[in-house]
Formats: C-alpha cells, sequence, structure tokens
C-alpha cells in the first residue's frame, strides 16, 4: 500500500481521529461564532489588536492581487500560506496545545473577518467562505488532529503514520486555494447581483 492509502486506512481504523477531527472543525466554528458575537468588545482587547493586524496582512496580499500576471499567483500564495500552517502544525503535534490553538486562531480570524464584510447580505458572505472552507477547514484540522496519535502509538509512530494524513491535507489545501482564488469571488459576485 502507498502512503496515501495508509493514510485512508488510518482515517478508517482510527475512531479517537475521526472524534478529534470532528472536535476540531466544530471548535473552528465555535469560535468563529463566539467572535462574531463578541466583535465590539474584542475590537477594545489586544486580541482584536492582533487579529486586526493578522486581518490587514490578508487584505494586503488580497489588494496586491488585481488584474494581470499576479492575479495568476494568487493561488500559489494561498496555498504555500496554507501548507505552512499545515507543516507547523504537524511538526507541533507533540506539543497537544499548539494544534488546538492553530485551530481556533484560524476560527477567530474567520469570525473577525466576517463583521467587517458586513455590508455584503448574509448569503453574499456565505458563497465567500463556503467554496473553498468545506475544503480547506477540514483539511487544516485533519492535520491538527494528528496529536491524538501521539495518546495510542507515541511520537515516531505518531509522525511516521500521519505523513500520509499531511499529504492528503497538502492536496486538499491545493484544491481549495485553486477555488478560492478564480471561483469563489465569482460565486459571491453572481450571488450578490442575484439579490
Amino acid at each position: 500500500m502507498g502512503i496515501i492509502d495508509d493514510a485512508v486506512d488510518l482515517m478508517i481504523n482510527e475512531k479517537s481521529l475521526r472524534r478529534t477531527w470532528i472536535t476540531l472543525i466544530a471548535l473552528f466554528g465555535i469560535v468563529g461564532i463566539i467572535i462574531i458575537l463578541s466583535y465590539n468588545a474584542i475590537m477594545q482587547s489586544f486580541v482584536g489588536q492582533y487579529l486586526q493586524s493578522q486581518e490587514s496582512g490578508i487584505r494586503q496580499i488580497a489588494q496586491s492581487f488585481g488584474l494581470g500576471n499576479s492575479y495568476y499567483l494568487l493561488p500559489f500564495i494561498i496555498f504555500g500560506n496554507n501548507v505552512k500552517t499545515a507543516i507547523i502544525t504537524w511538526v507541533s503535534s507533540l506539543t497537544i496545545v499548539i494544534p488546538i490553538l492553530i485551530v481556533a486562531v484560524n476560527g477567530g480570524l474567520v469570525g473577525f473577518v466576517l463583521p467587517g464584510a458586513y455590508p455584503n447580505p448574509p448569503l453574499v458572505l456565505f458563497y465567500l467562505l463556503v467554496p473553498h472552507g468545506v475544503i480547506e477547514i477540514p483539511s487544516v484540522t485533519l492535520v491538527s488532529s494528528v496529536f491524538i496519535l501521539l495518546i495510542s502509538k507515541g511520537p515516531v509512530k505518531m509522525y511516521k503514520n500521519s505523513i500520509g494524513l499531511l499529504l492528503i491535507s497538502a492536496i486538499m489545501l491545493a484544491v481549495a486555494a485553486f477555488i478560492e482564488s478564480f471561483l469563489t469571488r465569482t460565486i459571491a459576485e453572481i450571488v450578490a447581483s442575484m439579490l
């Protein structure tokens, strides 16, 4: 069997991995909702200032990719940033806490960005996130859930058995980056024009 096949078997056979993966997807959403509901209070805090600086960086990258040749580099930039996060998350699985924090912070960033985009109708906001988010969020949380294997397999087997999960995540992130770069905005614009 190949490394990807082994990773798929691991996802099928390791109940604790699946449960952790689902729990982390829920954590991502819960943190995002909490940030949205407490947006005004958070804006006054240190956390709000940090999230605002992160959002500012994201906006600068997005604005630099208008029309022209740089537009076609956007999926590579998005993919590179997301794969970097996935690798850091995978490597930090020994800590158990860092992968959970990475999921929570990313959920918080999504929750932080949404109120700023509020002038758009909720349906448009939905389509600005969902086309690529349905692939990207499970991909990042899959790599984040690897830490649970530390308990049952130990550190060496955890990393050996989960390299395929990192590869699956990278493939999913490549697809999500393409969708985010070329389809998400177009779909949201079509929805906005229909409203």
